[in-house]
């Protein structure tokens, strides 16, 4: 399974997933897959990213979600309506996708749910999942839940391949990252940025993450400056993206900053 590493503060929404695919044996079958979009609300952009099966009717997991936010026409929706339409859908239709066969699905939600919320909320709908988020079984029936940001409006939650987050150096880096989202100012969104690359890293280095991989999509979305994207790849030579043969060219809108390349996620609407 993919990892997912959301976190939020007042001012910001952040999330970070790897990029790798792999088959039901474990063989990898991409290891460039972007596994999280924008959708447009009328709250606003909303970050969406999935963990589980890697395609449904056919399609890119990815694609799909695509397909059916631009179905449900989710710029005339709110945040909420788009959430919703999701877990009816899926409820519906899920057990058709995968007759006699469930595999897993979690999608993460994240940004502002109206104009007067003071902070993002994350929502979480999964198939596998029990309302405390300790997993169960996958079946048809996709739960919904919210997550409780703390007093402060800060809020760090990971999902997806949880075995690989037990580490002792996975947790130390995860604590940092909590300290710099609690002080709740976007100009350290970069900074954190770049500790959820570096948690997806040690995951991906654990013998029990071969289903995740080092490099990281990560976006930023602030309801001031609108939303960024970003791609890490450590070997800083090849970014897998069109037009980049050299980590100092910048080509159609894309820059390279350090080891992360801003751009390249996908938005609908």
């Amino acid at each position: 399974m993919t990892l997912i590493i959301n976190a939020i503060h007042r001012h910001s929404s952040l999330v970070a997933t790897d990029t790798q695919l792999t088959n039901g044996v474990g063989g990898i079958t991409s290891s460039d897959a972007p596994k999280s979009i924008k959708l447009q609300t009328l709250d606003g952009d909303v970050m969406v990213s999935f963990t589980g099966i890697a395609e449904i009717a056919n399609e890119f997991t990815t694609d799909w979600l695509i397909k059916q936010a631009t179905s449900f026409n989710s710029p005339k929706h709110t945040f909420v309506e788009l959430v919703t339409e999701f877990k009816r859908h899926l409820s519906i239709e899920f057990s058709s996708y995968f007759p006699g066969h469930v595999p897993p699905l979690v999608i993460t939600f994240a940004g502002w749910t109206d104009a007067s919320s003071r902070h993002p909320s994350i929502y979480n709908l999964s198939n596998c999942e029990n309302d405390d988020c300790t997993y169960r079984a996958p079946d048809y029936i996709f739960s919904l839940n919210r997550h409780s940001p703390k007093p402060n409006g800060t809020l760090v939650v990971v999902r997806g391949a949880l075995p690989a987050t037990f580490s002792a150096d996975f947790r130390k880096s995860k604590k940092r990252l909590e300290k710099l989202i609690a002080q709740n100012s976007n100009k350290l969104d970069a900074a954190a940025r770049r500790v959820m690359a570096e948690m997806i890293t040690i995951a991906s280095n654990d013998a029990r993450g071969h289903t995740i991989n080092d490099q990281v999509m990560a976006s930023i979305l602030s309801r001031r400056n609108g939303s960024i994207d970003y791609v890490h790849i450590p070997e800083k030579t090849d970014y897998a993206l069109p037009g980049f043969v050299n980590e100092n060219l910048s080509v159609r809108g894309l820059k390279v900053t350090g080891d992360f390349v801003e751009g390249g996620t996908t938005k609908v609407g």
